[in-house]
């Protein structure tokens, strides 16, 4: 008897979870945006940047914005990520010296 009611509660899973990727592919189909929503957006990284620039630090920079100390801190390490990036991509760029160059 347990058998069978277990049989049927496994089919029924499945049918659920077929139910719910059909409907995220459908959903991506469309375009829609899944997942959690975005509640920082670049104004927020501008401003972090501005600020920062400014001399404040971290805790004053999310009292002001009234955001979480670890959001301002994700934020300048993005933006200080970003400068590297950018200077590390001008010192690639420099020709090489070829007498530094082993052969």
């Amino acid at each position: 008897m347990f058998h069978v009611i277990g049989a049927l509660a496994e089919f029924e899973r499945a049918l659920i979870q077929e139910r719910v990727k059909s409907g995220i592919k459908n959903a991506r189909a469309k375009g829609t945006r899944l997942g959690r929503p975005i509640s920082l957006n670049g104004w927020h990284h501008a401003e972090v940047a501005r600020l920062r620039a400014a001399g404040l630090s971290g805790r004053a920079i999310a009292r002001q914005l009234k955001i979480s100390e670890g959001s301002v801190r994700r934020m300048s390490s993005v933006s200080a990520a970003e400068k590297h990036l950018a200077e590390s991509a001008i010192i690639d760029a420099k020709p090489l010296d070829s007498s530094r160059v082993a052969s």
